[in-house]
């Protein structure tokens, strides 16, 4: 199946003239605190400048998506983003912080609410604004303050999607971050925008040609069937390298 899968990635590189790596989880599990680390050890001794990251999650720990990203952005002078079916919520991070993304669906990108457990189970910090928990509330009042300044300052780095071009001016801003992400309790988070949208918003997104699009369909039903098959909830993936994160502990190769 992995060497399946590395067939699939020589024809995209071919294709995109282009190193290409992978970050997939199953959709039944989210990033986790400390996946960050595994990421920065993968991608260590990857040769290249420059990739192309087939991207596939429902989201998870905001600060560890975060995390991933800039180290991603650190190690690559240009970073494109390949986006089969779904990266949402703290997925976003990753694929925002590219300079460019393909998405194969209008439903890739959800809107943006951090969630926490407050001991209610876990749901979106503004649902706990008006907790009677006196912490709760507090808590929920640091995610959502924290959420807009992470986002701010992806989106103003010259290397983002929206290419350096966020206002200087904080009211714009904060417009502009309510208007697309649903900052703030605006919008629901599992809604979707679709590419004309965020084309309008600046942002620098497009659709696959249709080659690429069948390659990552390809590649996607071969690594869910992987991760289902073996019981794990991520992988990484380069033609040269392959670990598979397990539901707890460290990450294991094939």
């Amino acid at each position: 199946m992995v060497s399946a899968r590395k067939n699939i990635l020589l024809a995209l590189e071919k294709k995109l003239a282009c190193p290409v790596a992978a970050i997939v989880y199953h959709d039944d599990f989210e990033i986790m605190q400390s996946d960050e680390t595994h990421v920065a050890g993968f991608f260590d001794e990857f040769n290249s400048d420059k990739v192309a990251i087939i991207l596939h999650g429902m989201g998870g720990h905001p600060l560890s998506g975060l995390g991933m990203a800039m180290t991603l952005r650190k190690k690559f002078d240009k970073m494109s983003s390949l986006v089969y079916d779904k990266a949402a919520s703290a997925m976003n991070y990753l694929w925002l912080i590219s300079n460019e993304a393909y998405f194969c669906s209008d439903r890739i990108m959800t809107q943006m609410d951090f969630k926490f457990n407050a001991g209610s189970g876990l749901r979106p910090s503004r649902e706990y604004l008006n907790d009677p928990n006196e912490q709760a509330r507090t808590s929920a009042q640091i995610f959502m303050q924290k959420e807009p300044e992470i986002l701010a300052s992806i989106l103003s780095l010259p290397y983002s999607l929206l290419g350096g071009q966020l206002s200087n001016d904080p009211a714009d801003v904060e417009r502009f971050l309510s208007e697309v992400f649903g900052i703030n309790g605006q919008g629901e988070h599992n809604s979707p925008f679709t590419i004309p949208e965020l084309r309008g918003f600046g942002l620098n997104v497009g659709k696959p040609d249709e080659t690429v699009s069948l390659l990552l369909g390809r590649y996607m039903t071969s690594a869910n069937i992987g991760l289902c098959k073996n019981g794990n909830r991520a992988l990484l993936e380069t033609i040269d390298n392959y670990i598979e994160l397990p539901q707890d502990g460290e990450p294991s190769a094939e």
